[in-house]
């Protein structure tokens, strides 16, 4: 928490003001797994991965960028589902049971 995080190119930050311990899926409207490297570290802290398990058990709107399948990999959530992601992990996202599909956006339903 006040962690300032930068962007890969140093242009963008922002402070994060609550971590996945004290914060709740229920009170979000949608959750946003970014991409870059960020993503293999994320996947990594079972707190990070339980919250997008809750917020999808929840029927709340989650969509990860780049590298972000990483952390629906991690938590067995693309069995099934149409996803995409960068090209680096397309076979890691089809080992978890995704149909890949190389396109800029992949959209499904629950």
């Amino acid at each position: 928490m006040n962690e300032e995080y930068k962007g890969k190119q140093g242009d963008l930050s922002i402070k994060a003001d609550a971590t996945p311990t004290e914060s709740r899926a229920s009170d979000f409207a949608a959750v946003i797994i970014p991409g870059g490297m960020a993503p293999d570290k994320m996947r990594t802290n079972l707190k990070t991965v339980r919250f997008v398990q809750d917020a999808i058990a929840q029927d709340i709107l989650v969509a990860s960028v780049c590298h972000g399948p990483q952390v629906l990999i991690e938590g067995d959530l693309l069995r099934g589902k149409r996803a995409t992601g960068v090209r680096a992990i397309r076979k890691d996202m089809q080992n978890a049971g995704a149909d890949y599909v190389d396109a800029p956006i992949a959209m499904t339903a629950t």
